[in-house]
């Protein structure tokens, strides 16, 4: 019993001590002139970091396995018509490590919009959406993210032409503002796993073969325990002890090379 305890809490010590995660702050904003409309995106990146250097987020026809930024329309006013595709500057090409093809992004700053055409006057209506991201640096890259948005349409004093200004304290805009960072993950033992962990590799090793074992407490892995063993004993020693080394070996290897994938 004193064992099946210090397994789990192995388990629990080998799960990620998460902080919040680094993520853009978007604005989106809205301006009507006369029977035009548009709707401007801004997301200013996370700082650049020392080690891993800036953080970027993939532009518009950036191609697969890369998560190219994607703009859903859910709520649009009656009349409104998509006169083009989204449209996009600053962006930058080059090599990327992660996905070993060359990618489009951009660095520090994004900014995309899109032109409608309206059929009545809408200033003070609704536009609403999702938008979706993902960024790296150098060293990392956080896992696709979806974000919603909605912007109050406003009157333009000018008509809408050429490529729209970036907005450079969004909190004193006017725009809606908003950032998503990963929620944060308070551990109380955080100074418990530092002391295993700084004691190297056989440290690592034990917490891992703990946590292992820890595993098997869990309900979809304990109940198939008797009938695994069940099946090999079936045999004779000799074919049962193959079986089950081949079947260990077939776990370990599947697992580790997805791990190292």
């Amino acid at each position: 019993m004193r064992f099946a305890l210090v397994s789990v809490a192995l388990t629990f010590w080998l799960l990620p001590i998460t902080e919040a995660q680094p993520a853009p702050q978007w604005a989106v904003w809205a301006e009507a002139y006369q029977s035009q409309v548009r709707v401007v995106f801004q997301a200013d990146l996370p700082p650049d970091e020392l080690d891993a250097g800036s953080w970027r987020m993939y532009a518009l026809g950036s191609p697969r396995p890369s998560r190219a930024v994607e703009v859903t329309f859910t709520e649009l006013p009656a009349g409104f018509t998509l006169q083009d595709s989204l449209r996009q500057t600053g962006v930058l090409s080059g090599y990327d490590p992660f996905f070993e093809k060359t990618v489009v992004y951009f660095k520090r700053r994004g900014l995309l919009w899109g032109d409608f055409a309206a059929s009545s006057d809408v200033e003070g209506s609704e536009i609403g959406g999702v938008i979706a991201y993902m960024i790296c640096n150098d060293l990392i890259c956080l896992p696709p993210t979806e974000v919603d948005f909605t912007a109050t349409v406003k009157a333009a004093s000018t008509p809408i032409l050429g490529v729209p200004a970036a907005r450079g304290d969004l909190l004193e805009s006017g725009s809606s503002t908003f950032s998503v960072p990963f929620a944060a993950v308070d551990d109380p033992q955080a100074g418990d796993f530092a002391a295993p962990e700084a004691s190297g590799l056989w440290g690592f090793l034990l917490l891992a073969i703990g946590a292992g074992l820890g595993a098997f407490l869990m309900p979809c892995v304990y109940p198939m325990i008797p009938i695994t063993v069940s099946y090999f004993t079936r045999h004779t020693p000799a074919s049962g002890v193959r079986m089950a080394l081949v079947y260990g070996a077939a776990i370990v290897v599947t697992f580790t090379g997805l791990g190292m994938i």
